[in-house]
């Protein structure tokens, strides 16, 4: 089941990082030349949302499946803290894909309070690139295959 969870979660970071990619892509290309925001564009953004939350999902399942968990239960707090393994795989991991889905949220609600084109494009290239940052760095090395 845990091997089911960690394919599934490869490939929807794939996934994810590219419709965010297509999605600042979108924004940059939107925003030089000023066309209108369609409801293709609106489309796309959605994907974005929803793509992120749907990773977010899968990884707080493969957080608490993966055996570093009970880490939790084994060691205190200060041996998690002082520990780089442990406090990358249990605290800033999870925090920073957290953090990616709260830019990609508010990139999302920003483009919502505008109703110039520019503005909604502007919003979501700076918060979707943001978020697309945080999901790289939080990936690291697990997006290369090790096969």
């Amino acid at each position: 089941m845990s091997a089911l969870i960690e394919k599934l979660h490869y490939n929807w970071t794939i996934l994810l990082l590219l419709i965010l990619f297509i999605n600042v892509l979108n924004g940059i290309f939107g925003r030089i030349s000023g066309k209108k925001f369609s409801t293709l564009d609106l489309r796309i953004c959605l994907f974005g949302l929803i793509f992120s939350y749907f990773h977010l999902l899968i990884s707080l399942t493969l957080y608490l499946t993966f055996p570093f968990f009970n880490e939790w239960f084994e060691n205190s707090l200060i041996n998690i803290i002082t520990n780089n393994e442990l406090r990358s795989n249990l605290v800033v991991n999870p925090f920073i894909i957290i953090l990616a889905v709260c830019f990609v949220n508010l990139g999302w609600k920003l483009k919502e309070n505008h109703f110039k084109s520019s503005k909604k494009f502007l919003r979501v290239a700076i918060f979707y690139c943001l978020g697309l940052i945080l999901f790289i760095s939080a990936s690291g090395n697990n997006i290369l295959p090790s096969d």
